[in-house]
C-alpha cells in the first residue's frame, strides 16, 4: 500500500515538473514574440524601392532604422561616438582631433576629412566634388557620386582612413593612391550605405586616387574584399 502511495506521489510530481517546464516555456516564448514585435516597430527591413543600390554589394543587407520612429533617447548615444577620423599611414595610425590633417596625412588626408563631413553634413554637391571626371559614375556600389541623388545628414563614427599607398607617377607627376575607408552609420537608415554587416559596419571601400597641383579626387571605388 505504502509502495503504491510512493508511486503515485512520483507521478504527481513528474507531472507537476512537466506542467512547470511547460509553462516557462510559453511565458519565454511570449517574451521573445513581444520583443520582436518591439523591434520591429523600430527597424525596417532593408528592402525597400531603393533595395537596387545593394545588389552587388559584398555584404548582404540587414535591417535599418525607420526614421520616423527614432526618437531623441534612441540617439543619444550618438554623442558618447568617435567622430574624428582615424588616419593610419606608414603603419601608423592617428586620432585626428584639432584639425592637423596635413601634419598627419599630407593633401590625401586633408581631401578625406572633407570627404566624410559631406557625407555627415549630407552635403551632396560638396560629395559629387570629391569625384574625378575619370570615375565610373554607373558604379553602382555608389550611386550618389554623381550629386544627381540627394542623402541626408549620415551619423558616422568610428571612422577610419588608412593609406595603403601613394606613389607618383614619373611621366605625368601626378600622386596616385590607395586607400581603405570604413566607418560605422549610428542608427542607420539605410539611406546612404545600405551594405552592411550584423554589427552595423559598412563593407570596407577600397578608394583609389590621382591627386594634381595638391589636389585630390576619388578615380575608382571598389569593395576591398571584392
Amino acid at each position: 500500500m505504502a509502495e503504491k502511495r510512493n508511486n503515485k506521489t512520483v507521478k504527481t510530481k513528474k507531472t507537476a515538473g512537466r506542467k512547470k517546464v511547460l509553462l516557462t516555456a510559453v511565458i519565454l516564448a511570449a517574451v521573445l514574440l513581444a520583443a520582436v514585435a518591439v523591434a520591429a516597430e523600430v527597424i525596417i527591413p532593408a528592402m525597400s524601392e531603393n533595395a537596387d543600390k545593394s545588389e552587388d554589394t559584398y555584404f548582404g543587407t540587414g535591417a535599418f532604422y525607420d526614421p520616423e520612429k527614432l526618437t531623441e533617447e534612441m540617439l543619444e548615444g550618438y554623442d558618447e561616438c568617435i567622430k574624428q577620423i582615424y588616419y593610419k599611414k606608414d603603419g601608423v595610425e592617428s586620432l585626428i582631433t584639432d584639425g592637423n590633417y596635413y601634419e598627419i596625412g599630407g593633401n590625401a588626408a586633408v581631401f578625406f576629412s572633407k570627404y566624410i563631413e559631406a557625407i555627415k553634413n549630407g552635403d551632396s554637391k560638396a560629395y559629387s566634388e570629391c569625384f574625378s571626371d575619370k570615375y565610373d559614375f554607373e558604379n553602382k556600389i555608389d550611386p550618389y557620386a554623381s550629386g544627381e541623388i540627394e542623402f541626408p545628414p549620415q551619423r558616422l563614427h568610428d571612422i577610419h582612413i588608412e593609406s595603403l599607398e601613394e606613389r607618383v607617377d614619373p611621366e605625368t607627376g601626378l600622386i596616385n593612391g590607395k586607400f581603405v575607408v570604413t566607418y560605422r552609420i549610428y542608427c542607420n537608415e539605410g539611406n546612404f550605405r545600405r551594405d552592411m554587416d550584423i554589427y552595423n559596419e559598412t563593407a570596407p571601400l577600397l578608394v583609389s586616387t590621382e591627386e594634381a597641383d595638391g589636389e585630390v579626387k576619388i578615380t575608382e571605388v571598389s569593395y576591398l574584399y571584392s
